[in-house]
């Protein structure tokens, strides 16, 4: 198959450890452009990829012939322009999450992108990264009976690794963590119980002095009954001389119960602790699993695979991510 010919636009943070490495590692696609507002950081695009096709205007690169396709990471209250334009100019898109900055957005950007005749996926990469592949697949299969209830914890201290100005662009046009970082685990709850929200319900806090709050719990009902508690918090050890990450997702059947634990913390030089446990009636275990991997290898890979198809192959479609955004936006209303 012959490897599909990709622009990056948006060359920030998530492209630099995420897109960027994807694209060029692959064998199925070749990154061919990237475009940034900042030179500086296409500068360092060309020293560390050897890209030479730049362009602080990423219309130009738009305009390209040879560029079948066009990975967007860029800000999310950019996506909606962003997406319209590579619409009209008849390329395929796999934009990060969440989709845009309304619903209202989301769904013309569906719609533009359908009429184009051209693929539309979201980076929703817990899709296609372990365990929660595996958990979807001993779901499917039934070794925990009927699915009741999945719960979903995040807590941590969000995007301030990154640096001050990256997190305050989370908490005031990324929405915060409810939507930002949960609005993945919207749409896990959709994906693991093939069914769409009912009911939610939320209430926040603003630990810090933010437009949105920086730790919310929601509760939610699926259309098929199913029980959905969501936690997400940014502000988890975010003023200690050490950080702790906690992060949790268990699913409760009537059989038994799957749970992924991802616990880290730099208190006395402790590290990342990852476990998979299964529960059921045929067997119990807990395995150690290596130091996770964002799946964005397998996501460019599968949509390159998709390009040459003609449809999406196991990837969150741009109405999967209309409906993970609907949700986490109307749970972030609730607190309000």
């Amino acid at each position: 198959m012959n490897a599909v010919r990709f622009g990056i636009i948006g060359c920030g943070t998530v492209a630099s450890y995420g897109h960027i490495p994807a694209i060029c590692e692959i064998d199925n696609a070749e990154l061919a452009a990237a475009s940034d507002i900042s030179q500086a950081r296409l500068d360092e695009v060309a020293a560390r990829h050897q890209v030479t096709d730049l362009y602080t205007d990423y219309r130009e690169l738009l305009a390209r012939d040879d560029i079948e396709a066009v990975g967007i990471a860029v800000p999310v209250d950019l996506h909606y322009q962003v997406v319209m334009d590579a619409a009209k100019a008849g390329k395929h898109v796999l934009c990060e999450k969440p989709i845009a900055s309304t619903v209202e957005q989301g769904e013309e950007m569906v719609r533009a992108m359908e009429d184009s005749g051209k693929l539309f996926a979201i980076n929703f990469e817990k899709r296609n990264t372990e365990p929660y592949v595996s958990m979807k697949h001993l779901l499917d299969e039934g070794k925990i009976g009927e699915l009741k209830v999945a719960r979903f914890i995040g807590n941590w201290m969000g995007g301030r690794w990154a640096g001050a100005d990256r997190h305050k662009m989370l908490m005031t046009a990324g929405m915060g963590p409810i939507v930002d970082c949960a609005v993945h685990d919207f749409d896990l709850a959709r994906w693991y119980t093939g069914s769409e929200f009912a009911e939610i319900s939320a209430t926040g806090t603003n630990i810090e002095n933010w437009p949105n709050p920086d730790h919310v719990i929601a509760a939610c009902k699926m259309a098929n009954g199913v029980l959905i508690v969501i936690e997400a918090g940014w502000a988890y050890t975010h003023n200690t001389p050490d950080h702790e990450g906690n992060l949790r997702t268990d699913l409760i059947g009537t059989e038994g119960v799957l749970s992924y634990a991802d616990w880290n913390t730099t208190i006395e030089g402790h590290s990342r602790i990852r476990e998979f446990s299964v529960y059921s009636r045929e067997a119990c275990y807990r395995k150690s699993l290596e130091t996770e991997d964002k799946a964005f290898g397998m996501m460019y890979s599968l949509f390159s695979q998709s390009i040459r198809k003609g449809e999406l192959i196991d990837l969150p479609s741009g109405r999967d991510g209309v409906q993970a955004l609907a949700a986490a936006l109307e749970a972030l209303s609730k607190t309000k």
